[in-house]
């Protein structure tokens, strides 16, 4: 697994298979972000890897894609809506974002995005979102809030990635 670029904005992602041959996905980015492979994560529990990248970047956070091998191709997970699923994870001084292939509520669900928003000193509102992988579209399961507190297990997975041995 490789990431590349040919042009200035075309970028890559690239998956040499076993049995020989590969498939190549192009990946948009906005604003001269690079692309990189973060690595392989069984994701939704089938047995095979899903492909985690970094696919962009903000001025304080990363933004990481998914994509999965169908057929013999490679292709973008996305939202329901069509568009790439573009996970942010980092923080700025009020608010945080993190994504973790877990879940804790809906037993359908693959993984869990996060957001914290600051509620004044050290405490934040945490905003959980489970989501299911349905083929290549992230579909959303539900959603619990709950309070954090800097430097607690709570507000560690509100603003970091981890995902099968995978993390940022």
């Amino acid at each position: 697994v490789r990431s590349y670029r040919l042009a200035e904005a075309e970028w890559h992602l690239n998956v040499a298979l076993a049995r020989g041959g590969g498939a190549d996905l192009t990946v948009a980015t906005y604003d001269g972000s690079l692309v990189s492979v973060l690595g392989g994560a069984d994701v939704d529990g089938d047995g095979a890897d899903e492909l985690w990248a970094r696919t962009g970047q903000g001025a304080s956070a990363t933004i990481i894609g998914l994509a999965r091998l169908v057929g013999c191709d490679l292709v973008r997970v996305t939202a329901p809506g069509g568009e790439p699923a573009e996970l942010p994870v980092g923080g700025s001084v009020g608010t945080a974002s993190g994504v973790e292939c877990d879940a804790q509520v809906d037993p359908t669900a693959d993984l869990t995005t996060y957001t914290a928003t600051n509620l004044g000193d050290d405490r934040y509102e945490v905003r959980a979102t489970e989501h299911a992988l349905d083929g290549t579209v992230l579909v959303e399961r539900g959603t619990h809030t709950s309070e954090a507190t800097i430097g607690d297990s709570t507000f560690g997975r509100a603003s970091t990635f981890s995902c099968d041995g995978l993390s940022l």
